[in-house]
């Protein structure tokens, strides 16, 4: 099963030199979020960004790794961007994150 650290060495062996924070959306290891900021998406359309990295990981999705949400920015973006995590199964339109978390600690009674 995919963790953190694993989505982060297998992210770095196309983008060595990227500043990356994954998130484990669920605790399941499959459904993950990362926020990766490297000048190699610097001239390139959102899309082709998220390619660079989708491309690698068309070995292992769906079954190791079932959702994947990719914030890809050069390193002036990250600079100015705030971290906006989403959970890409919360109907249709993604869930903030702060919603799972707020969801989960009424769950777990606190």
């Amino acid at each position: 099963m995919p963790t953190v650290e694993w989505m982060e060495n297998e992210v770095r062996k196309v983008l060595p030199n990227c500043i990356i924070k994954v998130t484990d959306l669920t605790g399941g290891g499959d459904h993950f979020h990362i926020r990766v900021i490297d000048e190699v998406f610097e001239n390139k359309r959102p899309l082709a960004r998220q390619k660079i990295i989708l491309n690698h990981f068309k070995q292992f999705i769906p079954y190791q790794v079932h959702a994947l949400d990719i914030q890809a920015l050069t390193p002036e973006q990250g600079s100015k961007i705030s971290e906006n995590v989403f959970h890409p199964h919360g109907g249709g339109q993604g869930v903030h994150s702060k919603a799972i978390e707020r969801r989960k600690e009424k769950e777990n009674g606190e």
